[in-house]
């Protein structure tokens, strides 16, 4: 058994420069794929870090349109409360217009001038059908309106 490792013993001493030659080159390439892979990590790592920057901007940027947005939202709601007390009013107004017109057609009837009598009632009946009319269209504008909103 002694000779049988005499014999290995001998044999890597003379084949100590192949095996060295062999091993250095092996470690050669081990070290060339340590340094590409050292290289390509470092590229990597120079993409994630941009883009996380790239990232961090686009939050801090969203971040700030949702606090303009909630800004603009308040805005609305003011508005439209606002445009309803407007609507409201001009409800209000519309009313009193009626009234007021119904008390003009009352009084007018009296006229004993007949031809003067039908124009001074065609013209209340028409101011009162335009009043009415343009409160519908108003109405259904402001309708639409809100429906637009929703959708």
């Amino acid at each position: 058994m002694l000779e049988f490792f005499k014999n290995i013993g001998q044999w890597f001493t003379e084949h100590k420069t192949a095996i060295t030659l062999t091993l250095s080159t092996i470690d050669f390439g081990a070290l060339t794929g340590l340094v590409a892979a050292y290289f390509a990590q470092r590229k990597q790592i120079k993409l994630n870090t941009d883009a996380t920057k790239a990232l961090n901007e686009s939050i801090k940027a969203n971040k700030q349109l949702t606090k303009d947005m909630e800004v603009l939202k308040e805005e609305n709601l003011q508005l439209k409360k606002q445009l309803d007390d407007m609507l409201h009013n001009e409800e209000l107004l519309m009313v009193k217009l009626n009234a007021m017109l119904d008390v003009q057609s009352l009084v007018y009837a009296t006229i004993k001038d007949e031809p003067t009598r039908v124009a001074v009632g065609n013209i209340l009946v028409n101011a009162k059908y335009n009043e009415t009319s343009t409160r519908a269209n108003l109405k259904k504008q402001w309708n639409d309106s809100q429906n637009a909103i929703i959708d």
